[in-house]
């Protein structure tokens, strides 16, 4: 089953600026290069994750889709997950929080719109 992460994006404590110069914009390889040995390009969209939620880092895997929050039900931006690696100096300086969907609640999205990306593809069809 794919999973589903719903990380906030919004304002408040400047969650929205992160995302920006993170995910959209990315971070440049010069600043990247400092915590992860990996090439992935002059610009890499990535994000981590603070140490104290160790297990949603576990349970998070490549292709699995990241909703990104920026208002009460309002899902602006969507990313797959293309990889993972673990570096607590990195999760802490670059953190967003994320929120696992539940097994009940993907099943009822599999349900209604076939799949994950079936409803990824509706919201974004909608937009």
């Amino acid at each position: 089953m794919t999973g589903f992460f719903l990380p906030p994006a919004t304002d408040r404590k400047g969650a929205l600026e992160h995302l920006r110069k993170t995910v959209l914009e990315g971070v440049p390889r010069d600043m990247y290069s400092n915590f992860i040995d990996e090439d992935l390009g002059s610009c890499a969209h990535v994000w981590g994750l603070t140490s104290s939620i160790k297990s949603t880092w576990e349970n998070a895997d490549r292709d699995d889709w990241v909703l990104f929050y920026t208002q009460e039900n309002q899902y602006e931006y969507a990313a797959r997950i293309k990889g993972k690696q673990h570096n607590p100096d990195y999760g802490n300086r670059f953190p967003v929080r994320f929120i696992r969907v539940t097994n009940d609640r993907l099943e009822a999205i599999e349900s209604g719109y076939d799949s994950v990306d079936g409803f990824v593809t509706t919201i974004r069809e909608d937009a």
